[in-house]
């Protein structure tokens, strides 16, 4: 029995050189599926994975105002602000409006995205970003920060922003971070990044804060002063 199988497997067809050719690339196509599978399926670019998220959402389509420039599962990516300041996101994230609206999406994996959706109103807008993001306040230090605000529509005169945040935490306490300053990632727009209090979770401490906003231009002197709540990340 076995020396007639031993013949009926040598008198096989055999695949000449473009078949394997064709075989293996077959092979190493199913292979890349189920890897990118098992990752949800990422799409190739930041904006790619934007556009779908508007889709999974219901969203009107939105013009990006702002974008991390990488997209890849893993990575920490490091940008530069206007003013030289470096910074490493652990997470990119992607900006863009239309009509009164503002979504914001920090781009984790394939169904762990985080889209937050606020009002956009006339001047100074602010909007959560979840991102992770470190930078260096002074040398020698380096600040990790998960709670980060892009304030959008600021004034293209400014060159130094102040923010203060006021909240009350769960417990009754009171919160309160005053005179924090901002980078410009590029005209119109502005990061803040907040060192959260002992025990809290993420960004909900501060979700309904109150807040004071103060642009300053060239010369020192006070552009803008403006009031508000912070929106509630979705």
């Amino acid at each position: 029995m076995k020396k007639k199988w031993r013949e009926l497997w040598s008198r096989r067809p055999r695949l000449g050189r473009g078949g394997r050719t064709v075989r293996n690339l077959l092979l190493t196509a199913a292979l890349a599926l189920m890897i990118w599978g098992q990752y949800g399926c990422p799409l190739p670019t930041a904006e790619m994975e934007f556009r779908r998220l508007e889709r999974q959402y219901l969203l009107p389509r939105s013009e990006i105002v702002y974008q991390t420039g990488f997209w890849n599962i893993g990575n920490v990516e490091e940008i530069k602000s206007r003013d030289g300041t470096y910074l490493s996101v652990f997470q990119p994230f992607v900006a863009g409006t239309i009509k009164d609206q503002v979504y914001a999406a920090t781009l984790y994996a394939p169904g762990k995205h985080i889209m937050n959706v606020v009002p956009l109103g006339k001047g100074p807008t602010p909007i959560p970003i979840n991102s992770v993001i470190a930078w260096v306040p002074e040398p020698g230090k380096v600040w990790m920060s998960g709670c980060n605000l892009l304030f959008y529509q600021i004034s293209g005169e400014t060159t130094r922003t102040e923010l203060d945040v006021d909240t009350v935490l769960l417990g009754g306490e009171r919160f309160a971070r005053y005179a924090q300053e901002g980078i410009c990632l590029e005209e119109g727009l502005w990061l803040f990044s907040m060192k959260s209090p002992e025990g809290a979770y993420s960004q909900d401490w501060y979700a309904g804060a109150s807040y004071a906003l103060r642009l300053y231009g060239e010369g020192g002197e006070l552009l803008l002063e403006r009031e508000g709540v912070l929106p509630e990340p979705m």
